[in-house]
């Protein structure tokens, strides 16, 4: 597939070096490209991945404003909440790596970020609409 912010990625290796913040690049896994099928769905893939850089930091913003308004919701990704310590809200965004980039069967893209290093535990799932709009912010276990 071609994108424009990418280049060429090749659909058989399902990964691709994504952005991760200001000219840090990470590999990610992109299953997204093995779930999408018609023409029309690869376009507007393309066009959502070409934007990613936009996407993460509507996720940033939608996460700092989640740690002030609701920090109870963010507790299981981040334990330094539960102590109240003096850890910035960027500093937590910060620590966050981008893992994958998958789609399902509705055309809802998800981004899926985990404290960077870490092998398992909780992630920040970011779901999105193919044409770029947020859906909503989840913590999973």
């Amino acid at each position: 597939m071609e994108t424009t912010a990418f280049g060429t990625i090749r659909l058989e290796d399902g990964q691709a070096m994504l952005p991760v913040g200001p000219g840090l690049l990470r590999p990610a896994g992109l299953d997204l490209l093995a779930t999408v099928g018609d023409r029309a769905a690869m376009t507007a893939a393309a066009a959502f991945l070409d934007a990613l850089p936009r996407h993460l930091e509507t996720v940033r913003g939608h996460l700092l404003d989640g740690l002030d308004t609701e920090p109870a919701r963010y507790a299981g990704l981040f334990p330094e909440l539960a102590c109240k310590s003096a850890v910035s809200a960027d500093a937590l965004w910060n620590s966050l790596a981008l893992q994958s980039v998958w789609t399902d069967d509705t055309g809802t893209v998800t981004l899926d970020f985990a404290v960077d290093g870490a092998e398992q535990g909780p992630t920040l799932s970011a779901a999105f609409a193919l044409d770029g709009t947020l859906k909503g912010l989840a913590v999973r276990p």
